[in-house]
């Protein structure tokens, strides 16, 4: 049996040479690859793949298609092919109770299924004591500002403070630099609920303010600011080396602080991406630094802004680069995995304003659920849901298979499959959650049949 192995990879081998590929060969993103289980790669065009007759590929340097039986395969990564439009209208990605992940448009949900409808393999049905949770796929946000491209349609003021040098900032390799306090302001027509984000690189210390949603372009100096020229309030994020600290700024008013927050580690950075999210509604401000949660402050009176321009203020006589600005819409999903979940009583439902609801979901329909809760029905509409986690009473349990392979999916998610036969230019397997899925090679990211460590040399 050794002997006929060792001829078989031979024979790999043989087709790897004539098929001009080798294990540090750059892959090409048009083109399906093939990794054998004693090391060797190959690279074409799969052509079919079925349990009994193994995988067909086509190499254009082989006359002939070449077959392999699956057992000599660790994995097979798919080349980009061309697929159809699929424009969900509540698109989700749901969590199997065995991890397994899919993504596509929710139809319908009532106490024994949910319905998914999915780009590849049209309408599944998912029985509900085997799903874990969801989440809404939120669509890309679209974009009100990126740059900076240049100085031109910003505005540079010197520092308002006594005896300051003149502002320095300017424009170089997609980057705002100065080396003097001073200011860098511009309208970038913040939406009411925005996301705000840069990076940020210093030297020597840290300390800038930056002015949101305000009505003029120029520094307004705070500790004199009611003897100064008029302007409407606007909020100073104040980040001065390891200490974060948000103002609300109005004519006539006290300096009013919401709240200080530490920034931990900073003093052993010099650079950082910031990520401040606005919910003028809500009267919410969030910041992020390094994608970690620094602060969230909610404004106790009325929002205080009044414009939608930006400010940025070096606060000290130091070198400050800017870059990487983007300014967009949010939709008021926060990311913040911190809050617990508590299923055992019931579906538990996250909105986007962090209110949770527990009860049972009795159906979805109409673009909303019913949750029969404690206190009656509550209907939750889709477009409100952060998150969706079904109760863990009542689960099914699932055992992986040894003959279970995972396939990755190009839109998103992975699936547990076993290959039962190749059927009108699609896969035909069985996923042990929900049964028979039809899945076309163009679906495909991935199949992985063995771990990698699995590889041998003979």
């Amino acid at each position: 049996m050794r002997r006929f192995k060792k001829i078989y990879y031979l024979t790999i081998a043989i087709y790897i040479a004539i098929g001009y590929v080798l294990t540090g060969d750059t892959l090409q993103p048009s083109e399906d690859y093939i990794w054998f289980i004693n090391g060797d790669r190959l690279r074409g065009e799969i052509k079919s793949i079925d349990p009994i007759k193994g995988v067909e590929i086509r190499n254009k340097y082989i006359q002939n298609i070449a077959v392999f039986p699956l057992e000599t395969i660790v994995k097979i990564s798919f080349g980009d092919r061309q697929n159809p439009l699929f424009s969900p209208k509540n698109a989700c990605k749901v969590k199997l109770i065995n991890l397994d992940e899919i993504e596509g448009d929710l139809i319908s949900l009532d106490e024994r299924e949910m319905i998914l409808e999915t780009a590849f393999s049209g309408k599944i049905s998912i029985p509900r004591k085997r799903i874990d949770s969801f989440i809404p796929i939120v669509p890309k946000p679209t974009v009100v500002f990126e740059g900076p491209t240049g100085i031109e349609g910003w505005t540079v003021s010197n520092s308002p403070a006594p005896g300051a040098q003149p502002s320095t900032w300017k424009y170089r390799n997609g980057a705002l630099i100065t080396t003097e306090s001073g200011s860098i302001a511009r309208d970038l027509k913040l939406p009411d609920i925005t996301t705000i984000e840069f990076d940020i690189a210093w030297q020597n210390y840290l300390s800038i303010a930056i002015a949101l949603y305000a009505n003029t372009l120029f520094p307004i100096q705070l500790a004199q600011k009611d003897d100064g020229p008029d302007f409407g309030p606007f909020y100073s994020l104040q980040i001065n080396f390891n200490t974060v600290n948000l103002m609300a700024i109005r004519k006539g008013a006290p300096l009013n602080s919401m709240g200080i927050g530490f920034l931990p580690l900073i003093d052993r950075k010099t650079s950082a991406h910031v990520m401040i999210r606005v919910n003028k509604p809500e009267k919410t401000i969030y910041l992020f630094v390094d994608g970690l949660l620094v602060k969230q402050w909610q404004d106790p009176g009325q929002f205080s802004g009044s414009g939608t321009y930006v400010r940025f203020v070096n606060q000290v006589a130091a070198p400050l680069k800017i870059s990487n600005i983007v300014v967009s819409h949010w939709d008021g999903r926060t990311e913040i995995s911190t809050n617990k979940v508590d299923n055992s009583r019931g579906d538990f439902v996250r909105l986007l304003n962090n209110d949770t609801v527990i009860g049972t979901a009795k159906e979805f329909k109409d673009g909303k659920f019913i949750v029969q809760t404690a206190f009656g029905n509550v209907d939750v509409p889709f477009t409100r849901i952060n998150q969706f986690y079904f109760s863990i009473i009542g689960r099914e349990p699932i055992f992986k298979k040894p003959d279970n392979i995972t396939a990755t999916l190009i839109r998103g998610g992975k699936l547990t499959i076993k290959i039962e036969r190749w059927e009108n230019d699609k896969l035909i397997a069985t996923n042990p959650v929900f049964g028979t899925v039809k899945i076309p090679l163009w679906a495909l990211r991935m199949l992985i049949f063995k771990p990698e460590n699995q590889i041998t040399n003979f």
